[in-house]
């Protein structure tokens, strides 16, 4: 009998860790199936830049790299970001007040700003070059590649800071599968081809040219 009821409890545990063990595979198949539905929906990508600022886990910062934008001895200051491999780009006021945000795209490993030059495109505005790095691809073939982005200021005015995403301007390039490989550099210059009073940008590589027009407002047409 003791052996029976010892036999009787063994087998009520196994039972119970069973419909336990049962609970949480559910419990793991249901979540799947959310995430599932929620990546085809694109629900995913979804997320609010304000909500989600402070879910970032890894932060790292520049120092205040002060220079006067608009032109009234007050200097204003850039602020290069990463957070958690994304790289941001901020301009902040003489008083150390956040005034402009960007965030640059990454293509790869070690992505960076690493440098700032300007131009003056006409009387109104005021162009800061950001030469950026956007990192390095490796898989079946190695790709690293830099990109300029125009940070535009038109009237002396910090309101008017608009960011565009510009060309490529330097690649390299391997496929190991074709035993192919190449590296480009292109040159900026800034002239006023058309005589209006506005500088483009032109960017050349052997006969290859592309020329970058203002538009004002941020905007820019490509030719």
């Amino acid at each position: 009998m003791l052996k029976y009821n010892k036999l009787m409890k063994n087998t009520g545990l196994l039972i119970l860790c069973s419909m336990i063990f049962m609970t949480l595979v559910e419990q793991v198949k249901a979540q799947d199936e959310r995430f599932t539905r929620k990546l085809l929906s694109g629900d995913l990508t979804r997320i609010d830049p304000l909500q989600s600022e402070s879910k970032y886990h890894f932060r790292a910062r520049s120092s205040y790299y002060e220079i006067d934008i608009n032109g009234d001895s007050r200097n204003e200051s850039f602020v290069i970001e990463k957070k958690d491999g994304e790289d941001w780009f901020h301009v902040y006021s003489y008083k150390k007040e956040k005034l402009y945000s960007y965030k640059l795209d990454p293509g790869g490993f070690d992505s960076r700003l690493y440098r700032i030059t300007t131009r003056k495109l006409s009387s109104n505005t005021m162009v800061y070059i950001l030469h950026y790095f956007e990192g390095v691809n490796r898989s079946l073939k190695f790709r690293s590649q830099a990109r300029f982005y125009f940070l535009t200021i038109d009237g002396k005015d910090l309101s008017t800071l608009a960011t565009y995403k510009g060309p490529a301007y330097w690649e390299e390039f391997k496929s190991y599968k074709h035993n192919h490989y190449h590296q480009r550099e292109y040159i900026l210059t800034a002239v006023d081809l058309n005589k209006d009073g506005i500088k483009e940008l032109s960017l050349s590589y052997n006969q290859t040219k592309r020329v970058f027009f203002y538009a004002g407002k941020g905007s820019w047409l490509r030719f």
